[in-house]
């Protein structure tokens, strides 16, 4: 991954909202981004 990567997930993760929910699916959490229900968006949102 290269710097310009990171520092853009880092923007990401700083700016959104803290979840009201964690969600674990599959038991995986802290996604990046999410839909209005606070699970993962998908190709399809």
């Amino acid at each position: 991954m290269t710097d310009d990567v990171a520092q853009c997930f880092r923007a990401i993760i700083e700016d959104r909202e803290e979840p009201k929910c964690e969600r674990v699916l599959d038991g995986y959490a802290g996604f990046l981004f999410t839909d209005k229900n606070g699970y993962p968006e998908v190709a399809m949102h």
